[in-house]
């Protein structure tokens, strides 16, 4: 903020980059929000082991799956971060384009499909206005698939969930040993949404613990049953 030369007011003159770096700060929050109330969920002890029909005679199919749905505010957390994150780099683009005293007006942060389709994206999103660093710098970035694989499914999320609400869901568990008989089983991963295990009917079946679930992506998006927080 800073006086007017030609009257008494004050007018606000925000520094660089300030609004982007408050979004990735706030998406920082509730990436945070979301891992504290999966913590909360996750302390329920929400997924059950399940024996189910097996299509193998004679043997019993393991199933890990969820008790308790997953809280809805965990899914709202984990769409708000995904927005503030994306949002940040538009909010970026502009700010670029005022730097090289240019017009910020309908300037966005391109990402493309491919590395041949990012000069047309560049082009429609009015970023080649920024400066030549600017758009060399963006090429580095590889904004698209086969390149930043990561920024680009994080473009793709945002896009999806404007039209719908499911970002996250419990999917499979990690089970540090399950006893299977006279065999030990440690430290597995079991997905939840096919048949991991198969043991012959009657075998005794022994967790040292309860199975810990996982948040992935749900199925039918951007990065489907990958981890949320390490994504």
């Amino acid at each position: 903020m800073r006086r007017s030369t030609s009257s008494s007011r004050w007018v606000f003159m925000p520094k660089p980059f300030e609004e982007p770096i408050a979004l990735v700060a706030n998406g920082l929050y509730h990436t945070e929000r979301v891992e504290r109330e999966f913590a909360t969920y996750s302390a329920e002890h929400p997924i059950r082991m399940m024996q189910v029909a097996s299509p193998k005679p004679g043997y019993t199919a393991l199933k890990f799956v969820p008790s308790v749905d997953l809280p809805i505010q965990i899914r709202i957390a984990a769409k708000d971060a995904i927005h503030n994150f994306r949002s940040a780099l538009d909010i970026m683009a502009g700010e670029l384009l005022t730097l090289n005293n240019g017009n910020p007006k309908n300037v966005y942060f391109p990402i493309a499909d491919n590395k041949d389709n990012l000069p047309n994206r560049i082009s429609d999103k009015n970023f080649d206005r920024a400066s030549s660093e600017a758009v060399e710098l963006l090429n580095l970035i590889e904004p698209y698939r086969g390149g930043n694989d990561l920024l680009r499914a994080l473009h793709d999320l945002d896009v999806s969930n404007k039209h719908r609400f499911v970002v996250a869901t419990a999917e499979g568990a990690e089970i540090e040993r399950l006893i299977v008989g006279d065999n030990i089983m440690r430290q597995m991963h079991v997905s939840g949404n096919r048949i991991d295990v198969m043991v012959p009917i009657g075998t005794r079946l022994k967790m040292n613990k309860p199975p810990e679930p996982v948040l992935v992506f749900a199925a039918n998006q951007p990065l489907a049953h990958k981890p949320v927080l390490e994504a």
